[in-house]
């Protein structure tokens, strides 16, 4: 009697999900470099909502050095003007009709 791996194999019916899984974690990790790099002040405030401790104290130094590093870049004052547009764009209030 032949063993097989479960884990790798797709049964029959059911479709091979790898390749969604790779497709949606690199997504999610693009999506983290982007939202670090162009929200760099977003960052070092969530930051500073963590929970206290030694490790929130080392997250919210790092968010510090790369926004530092965003400023001086000149990256971070140009998406915070563009957040501030495109904010300025969303309506302000919500109707429920309902």
């Amino acid at each position: 009697m032949e063993q097989t791996d479960t884990m790798t194999e797709a049964k029959p019916n059911e479709p091979d999900m790898t390749g969604l899984i790779q497709m949606l974690t690199v997504g999610f990790c693009v999506g983290l470099f982007v939202g670090a790099v162009f929200q760099s002040q977003a960052l070092v405030t969530l930051a500073y909502d963590l929970e206290p401790g030694p490790v929130a104290d080392r997250v919210a130094t790092l968010a510090e050095t790369w926004h530092g590093l965003m400023q001086t870049l000149g990256i971070a004052p140009w998406v915070e003007g563009l957040s501030d547009t495109l904010e300025s764009w969303r309506p302000t209030a919500f109707h429920n009709d309902g």
